[in-house]
Protein backbone atom coordinates (compact mmCIF):
# COMPACT_ATOMS: atom_id res chain seq x y z
CA UNK A 1 0.00 0.00 0.00
CA UNK A 2 0.85 3.84 -1.08
CA UNK A 3 -1.19 5.94 1.32
CA UNK A 4 1.82 8.15 1.85
CA UNK A 5 2.14 9.09 -2.11
CA UNK A 6 -1.30 9.57 -2.01
CA UNK A 7 -1.07 12.02 0.97
CA UNK A 8 2.15 14.24 -0.01
CA UNK A 9 0.24 14.63 -3.40
CA UNK A 10 -3.16 16.10 -1.50
CA UNK A 11 -1.95 17.18 1.59
CA UNK A 12 1.05 19.80 0.85
CA UNK A 13 0.69 21.11 5.04
CA UNK A 14 2.01 17.78 6.24
CA UNK A 15 5.67 18.37 4.27
CA UNK A 16 8.09 17.64 6.66
CA UNK A 17 10.62 20.64 6.59
CA UNK A 18 14.14 20.12 5.68
CA UNK A 19 15.71 20.96 8.86
CA UNK A 20 13.37 19.89 11.58
CA UNK A 21 15.84 19.76 14.12
CA UNK A 22 15.41 22.67 16.81
CA UNK A 23 16.16 23.20 20.43
CA UNK A 24 12.94 21.73 22.67
CA UNK A 25 11.02 24.59 25.07
CA UNK A 26 9.66 22.92 28.29
CA UNK A 27 6.16 21.91 28.14
CA UNK A 28 3.75 24.18 29.82
CA UNK A 29 1.10 22.09 31.61
CA UNK A 30 -2.54 23.76 32.17
CA UNK A 31 -3.88 24.62 35.13
CA UNK A 32 -7.43 24.91 36.57
CA UNK A 33 -8.94 28.36 35.98
CA UNK A 34 -11.29 30.10 38.71
CA UNK A 35 -14.59 29.31 35.92
CA UNK A 36 -18.05 29.02 37.18
CA UNK A 37 -18.67 26.15 35.59
CA UNK A 38 -17.67 23.05 33.63
CA UNK A 39 -18.80 24.55 30.08
CA UNK A 40 -17.19 27.84 31.26
CA UNK A 41 -13.99 26.04 31.84
CA UNK A 42 -13.71 23.63 28.96
CA UNK A 43 -14.18 26.87 26.98
CA UNK A 44 -11.19 28.51 29.18
CA UNK A 45 -8.85 25.57 29.02
CA UNK A 46 -9.67 24.74 25.04
CA UNK A 47 -8.51 28.32 24.63
CA UNK A 48 -5.23 27.85 26.52
CA UNK A 49 -4.14 24.74 25.26
CA UNK A 50 -4.83 25.67 21.88
CA UNK A 51 -2.98 28.86 22.49
CA UNK A 52 -0.09 26.12 23.60
CA UNK A 53 -0.22 24.25 21.05
CA UNK A 54 0.59 27.11 18.13
CA UNK A 55 3.07 28.57 20.07
CA UNK A 56 5.17 25.54 18.80
CA UNK A 57 7.60 26.64 16.08
CA UNK A 58 7.01 24.86 12.78
CA UNK A 59 10.35 23.24 13.33
CA UNK A 60 10.27 21.97 17.04
CA UNK A 61 6.31 21.13 16.28
CA UNK A 62 7.86 18.68 13.68
CA UNK A 63 10.71 17.22 15.67
CA UNK A 64 8.45 16.56 18.88
CA UNK A 65 5.69 14.70 16.33
CA UNK A 66 7.90 12.65 14.70
CA UNK A 67 9.08 11.46 18.48
CA UNK A 68 5.41 10.82 19.49
CA UNK A 69 4.91 9.34 15.91
CA UNK A 70 8.01 6.62 16.30
CA UNK A 71 6.76 5.85 20.09
CA UNK A 72 3.43 5.08 18.69
CA UNK A 73 4.76 2.82 15.38
CA UNK A 74 7.32 0.87 17.73
CA UNK A 75 4.29 -0.03 20.05
CA UNK A 76 2.63 -3.57 20.51
CA UNK A 77 -0.60 -1.66 20.22
CA UNK A 78 0.28 -0.12 16.87
CA UNK A 79 2.06 -3.11 15.33
CA UNK A 80 -0.75 -5.93 16.20
CA UNK A 81 -3.30 -3.55 15.02
CA UNK A 82 -4.35 -4.34 11.21
CA UNK A 83 -7.47 -1.54 10.64
CA UNK A 84 -6.10 1.72 11.84
CA UNK A 85 -8.09 4.92 11.73
CA UNK A 86 -6.10 8.27 11.32
CA UNK A 87 -7.19 11.23 11.16
CA UNK A 88 -5.28 14.49 8.84
CA UNK A 89 -3.50 16.83 10.66
CA UNK A 90 -4.39 20.66 10.33
CA UNK A 91 -3.01 23.77 10.97
CA UNK A 92 -1.05 23.29 14.48
CA UNK A 93 -2.15 19.62 14.89
CA UNK A 94 0.56 16.84 15.90
CA UNK A 95 1.16 15.92 12.23
CA UNK A 96 0.63 12.40 11.19
CA UNK A 97 2.62 12.04 8.67
CA UNK A 98 5.11 10.19 9.84
CA UNK A 99 2.35 7.54 11.24
CA UNK A 100 1.07 7.25 7.61
CA UNK A 101 4.82 6.42 6.61
CA UNK A 102 5.18 3.80 9.40
CA UNK A 103 1.85 2.11 8.59
CA UNK A 104 2.68 2.00 5.30
CA UNK A 105 5.81 0.12 6.01
CA UNK A 106 3.57 -2.34 8.24
CA UNK A 107 1.06 -2.48 5.65
CA UNK A 108 -1.46 -1.53 7.79
CA UNK A 109 -5.09 -0.46 6.30
CA UNK A 110 -5.48 3.34 6.67
CA UNK A 111 -8.93 4.99 7.34
CA UNK A 112 -9.83 8.35 7.45
CA UNK A 113 -12.90 9.95 9.41
CA UNK A 114 -15.72 10.86 6.75
CA UNK A 115 -18.53 12.65 6.92
CA UNK A 116 -21.72 12.01 5.48
CA UNK A 117 -25.12 12.84 5.74
CA UNK A 118 -26.80 9.55 5.93
CA UNK A 119 -24.72 8.98 9.54
CA UNK A 120 -26.63 11.70 11.28
CA UNK A 121 -23.64 14.06 12.34
CA UNK A 122 -21.39 11.30 13.14
CA UNK A 123 -18.20 10.00 12.01
CA UNK A 124 -17.33 6.77 9.70
CA UNK A 125 -14.20 5.73 8.00
CA UNK A 126 -12.84 5.36 4.44
CA UNK A 127 -10.29 2.95 3.39
CA UNK A 128 -7.77 5.09 1.28
CA UNK A 129 -5.10 3.80 -0.92
CA UNK A 130 -2.57 5.55 -3.78
CA UNK A 131 -5.84 5.26 -5.90
CA UNK A 132 -7.77 7.31 -3.55
CA UNK A 133 -9.76 10.68 -4.67
CA UNK A 134 -9.60 13.59 -1.76
CA UNK A 135 -11.99 15.74 -0.82
CA UNK A 136 -12.98 18.64 1.55
CA UNK A 137 -15.37 18.22 3.69
CA UNK A 138 -17.51 20.60 5.69
CA UNK A 139 -15.01 22.03 7.98
CA UNK A 140 -12.04 22.40 4.60
CA UNK A 141 -10.42 18.84 5.96
CA UNK A 142 -9.24 16.96 3.45
CA UNK A 143 -11.01 13.36 3.56
CA UNK A 144 -11.00 10.26 1.43
CA UNK A 145 -13.77 9.89 -1.40
CA UNK A 146 -15.08 6.39 -1.06
CA UNK A 147 -16.06 4.70 -4.05
CA UNK A 148 -17.95 1.33 -2.64
CA UNK A 149 -19.69 1.12 0.13
CA UNK A 150 -17.31 -1.79 1.71
CA UNK A 151 -14.83 1.10 1.63
CA UNK A 152 -16.80 2.68 4.70
CA UNK A 153 -16.75 1.13 7.43
CA UNK A 154 -18.14 2.50 11.30
CA UNK A 155 -15.62 2.95 14.08
CA UNK A 156 -16.75 -0.27 15.55
CA UNK A 157 -14.70 -2.29 12.94
CA UNK A 158 -11.07 -0.81 13.61
CA UNK A 159 -8.62 -2.21 15.54
CA UNK A 160 -7.24 0.99 16.45
CA UNK A 161 -8.09 4.96 16.43
CA UNK A 162 -5.75 7.68 16.34
CA UNK A 163 -7.40 10.65 17.84
CA UNK A 164 -6.80 14.07 17.23
CA UNK A 165 -7.34 16.39 20.32
CA UNK A 166 -6.99 20.11 21.80
CA UNK A 167 -6.01 18.38 25.85
CA UNK A 168 -5.94 15.60 27.96
CA UNK A 169 -5.71 14.72 31.54
CA UNK A 170 -3.65 11.92 33.57
CA UNK A 171 -7.25 10.65 33.60
CA UNK A 172 -7.67 9.89 29.84
CA UNK A 173 -10.18 12.38 29.52
CA UNK A 174 -10.14 14.33 26.31
CA UNK A 175 -10.55 17.59 25.07
CA UNK A 176 -11.86 18.12 21.40
CA UNK A 177 -13.17 21.31 19.12
CA UNK A 178 -16.05 20.68 20.95
CA UNK A 179 -18.11 19.89 17.70
CA UNK A 180 -18.52 15.87 19.46
CA UNK A 181 -18.36 14.05 16.23
CA UNK A 182 -15.61 11.83 17.85
CA UNK A 183 -17.88 10.97 21.10
CA UNK A 184 -21.11 10.03 18.68
CA UNK A 185 -19.76 7.91 16.62
CA UNK A 186 -18.00 5.79 19.64
CA UNK A 187 -21.15 6.44 21.79
CA UNK A 188 -21.23 2.04 21.73
CA UNK A 189 -17.55 1.98 23.49
CA UNK A 190 -19.54 3.63 26.70
CA UNK A 191 -21.44 0.25 27.07
CA UNK A 192 -18.42 -2.20 26.66
CA UNK A 193 -17.21 -3.11 29.80
CA UNK A 194 -14.60 -5.98 29.41
CA UNK A 195 -13.96 -5.55 25.41
CA UNK A 196 -12.67 -2.17 24.31
CA UNK A 197 -12.08 -1.68 20.29
CA UNK A 198 -10.95 0.04 18.52
CA UNK A 199 -8.16 0.87 20.81
CA UNK A 200 -8.26 4.77 21.51
CA UNK A 201 -4.91 6.56 21.18
CA UNK A 202 -4.66 10.10 21.41
CA UNK A 203 -1.88 11.74 19.10
CA UNK A 204 -0.77 15.25 21.21
CA UNK A 205 1.94 17.32 22.47
CA UNK A 206 3.22 17.09 26.71
CA UNK A 207 2.40 20.95 26.15
CA UNK A 208 -1.66 19.83 25.50
CA UNK A 209 -1.80 18.15 28.85
CA UNK A 210 -4.00 20.04 31.18
CA UNK A 211 -4.16 18.63 35.09
CA UNK A 212 -8.28 18.36 35.14
CA UNK A 213 -10.85 18.02 32.13
CA UNK A 214 -13.86 18.02 33.49
CA UNK A 215 -15.93 14.77 31.97
CA UNK A 216 -19.26 15.32 30.46
CA UNK A 217 -21.82 12.58 30.56
CA UNK A 218 -21.45 11.58 26.86
CA UNK A 219 -17.70 11.91 26.72
CA UNK A 220 -16.00 8.69 25.59
CA UNK A 221 -12.17 8.36 27.54
CA UNK A 222 -8.72 7.65 26.01
CA UNK A 223 -7.19 4.19 26.43
CA UNK A 224 -4.01 5.58 26.40
CA UNK A 225 -2.24 8.85 24.63
CA UNK A 226 1.43 9.35 22.69
CA UNK A 227 3.50 12.23 22.99
CA UNK A 228 7.06 13.31 22.82
CA UNK A 229 7.90 11.90 25.67
CA UNK A 230 6.24 8.51 25.37
CA UNK A 231 3.25 5.84 25.10
CA UNK A 232 0.80 6.31 27.99
CA UNK A 233 -2.11 3.94 29.01
CA UNK A 234 -4.54 4.67 31.49
CA UNK A 235 -6.34 2.50 33.49
CA UNK A 236 -10.29 2.52 33.09
CA UNK A 237 -12.49 1.42 35.10
CA UNK A 238 -14.75 -1.48 35.03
Amino acid sequence: MHVRLAAESLIGLLMVPPDFLSQGRQPATAHAGDASSDAAFRRHLRNSLKDARENLGDHERWFKAIQACTHLGNSTEFRRARRIGLYVSIGAECPTLPLIITAEAQDKQLYFPVLLPAWMGSLSFARADAGSHWQNNRYGIPEPRPTATEDIRPARHLDLLILPLVGFDKSGNRLGMGAGYYDRCLEFRRHRRHWRRPLLIGLAFDCQQADRIPAQPWDVPLDAVVTESGLRIFKQEN
